[in-house]
């Protein structure tokens, strides 16, 4: 879904697509799904998941 977003952006520029990386710690991530769950606030979850180029 992150990927097919970017499509409208790509017909007009030559940015790179990006990508999210899920080598990351499952525990805290599922600890801040948890917290995201009682707060509604993304900000902690959105820093903890780290996008990179797609294919890197």
């Amino acid at each position: 879904m992150f990927a097919a977003a970017q499509q409208a952006h790509l017909a007009l520029t030559e940015e790179p697509v990006w990508e999210y990386d899920w080598d990351l710690d499952k525990a805290d991530y599922i600890r801040l799904l948890r917290e995201y769950d009682r707060h509604r606030n993304p900000s902690d979850l959105a820093a903890f998941v780290p996008v990179v180029r797609l294919g890197e």
